[in-house]
């Protein structure tokens, strides 16, 4: 696959023509993704990758089901809610995943 990154505001500096913010936004399968690369002169870079996806949720008695505009087949499992704050999903193929509530 060949992505096209397009820069991230300023101006592409010395002789390095990758330095600097590149973003762009990619269909896999169905699932749209969002990258931002960071390229610095110190030959080092940074990738954040995001995945955006929405659907139908439904939780009760410990078990929760998804289903996301990726895939008619559903994702479910087991929840634990850890109060004040935390929530534990049971999510194959991670096994239990710890979530920190921030709204």
């Amino acid at each position: 696959m060949k992505v096209a990154y397009t820069p991230k505001g300023g101006a592409i500096a010395g002789n390095n023509p990758l330095l600097g913010a590149w973003e762009t936004d990619i269909a896999i399968g169905g699932a749209s993704f969002h990258f931002l690369l960071d390229i610095d002169s110190a030959r080092s870079f940074r990738l954040h990758a995001e995945a955006f996806d929405e659907g139908p949720c439904s939780a009760a008695n410990g078990e929760w089901r998804m289903i996301s505009n990726w895939s008619t087949q559903p994702v479910q499992g087991a929840y634990k809610v850890q109060p004040p704050a935390s929530l534990s999903l049971d999510l194959f193929p991670f096994n239990w995943v710890q979530l920190h509530k921030i709204s």
